[in-house]
């Protein structure tokens, strides 16, 4: 039986305007968590009108 899972996570953080604060807060609770993420840049996504910003994790469960 395996008991170690692993799970790759994302995160999509979408804004109307950049948003420094919410981007502090997000990469604050991951800090807080201890969990290394690799944050990709802010692009526009025409259709939706938004920015978005994409992090990326992996998560070991035991």
């Amino acid at each position: 039986m395996n008991m170690i899972k692993e799970h790759n996570c994302t995160i999509e953080l979408y804004e109307y305007a950049p948003d420094p604060n919410a981007e502090r807060r997000l990469e604050e609770t991951f800090d807080k968590l201890g969990i290394e993420f690799e944050k990709a840049d802010r692009y526009w996504i025409q259709e939706e009108q938004l920015y978005q910003i994409v992090y990326d994790f992996d998560h070991i469960e035991k």
